[in-house]
């Protein structure tokens, strides 16, 4: 009698898990988030680039360097930036010089004598600067992360974080001053293998009618501020249609791309990327 107890309890649990996986109704926030990102990636074709070389020019700002509120310090720069998604791996190499910026403040080495260049490479999980004489010196895993993070912060990186994310999930925000609503998509993405939560970054981008990336937002460790939110806005979307063709745009920005998507990706900003960040 045990015994056909026993088999009789087992059956009946056999039978209910399976009714109860079918009665499981997908996230519909996860669902129109794949929608949006597999829209975007249909607009500009991000799935087929599998790396690029961009070059801009343009200035940099260093916030905590000023006398008082206001401006901050600039410099003029030129930047080459590559990036290859599959290995997680970025190369920037920049010049930086004076210009015409009047100096304001002190510290960091400004104001800038000459020409300074610079390279900062990630590759996966690590990170490291090469110095004027060749020589490499290794950063922290956390700078490291944050050079990864900005594989995934662009356009192309973006969408396809995206659509590999598992907690990807879509929301509607609405402007009031401009009267429109964008279409939100956020997720996390690892950036290293270390601990938790420092290498685990959130970022959440916005979608016009269109499908286009307007603005991507994340967070990165500060040891002053803690949590220090950075922005970065994208404009400016182009057609290209040839693989080695080239184009530039208000900000001297020039792109090539390594793929042949049907429709490529142009930003003011997209090498030397234009960020603000706020506490």
């Amino acid at each position: 009698m045990r015994y056909r107890i026993g088999i009789l309890l087992l059956s009946s649990a056999a039978m209910i898990v399976p009714a109860g996986a079918q009665n499981a109704q997908p996230n519909p926030n996860q669902v129109a988030a794949k929608n949006i990102l597999q829209a975007a990636d249909a607009a500009i074709g991000a799935s087929k680039v599998n790396s690029y070389v961009s070059s801009s020019a343009g200035w940099r700002g260093y916030p905590g360097q000023q006398f008082s509120e206001g401006d901050l310090p600039r410099t003029d720069t030129k930047n080459v930036r590559t990036v290859d998604f599959a290995s997680k791996s970025a190369k920037t190499e920049y010049t930086r010089v004076q210009g015409n910026n009047i100096p304001r403040g002190g510290g960091a080495g400004f104001p800038v004598q000459g020409e300074q260049k610079f390279t900062e490479v990630v590759n996966g999980n690590t990170g490291w600067n090469v110095n004027a004489q060749g020589q490499p010196a290794r950063v922290l895993a956390t700078d490291a992360g944050d050079r990864q993070l900005a594989l995934w912060t662009n356009p192309i990186g973006f969408i396809k974080a995206g659509l590999a994310a598992p907690n990807a999930a879509a929301t509607d925000r609405y402007y009031g001053r401009e009267n429109r609503t964008l279409k939100v998509v956020a997720f996390t993405v690892k950036v290293c293998d270390g601990p938790q939560p420092q290498c685990t970054r959130r970022v959440t981008g916005e979608f016009n009618n269109d499908n286009m990336l307007e603005r991507v937002i994340t967070w990165v460790p500060d040891p002053v501020m803690g949590d220090k939110m950075v922005e970065l806005r994208w404009s400016d979307y182009r057609d290209v249609g040839n693989i080695w063709r080239n184009f530039s745009n208000a900000s001297r920005n020039t792109m090539w791309l390594l793929a042949r998507p049907l429709r490529a990706i142009s930003s003011r900003t997209l090498a030397c990327i234009k960020e603000r960040t706020a506490s």
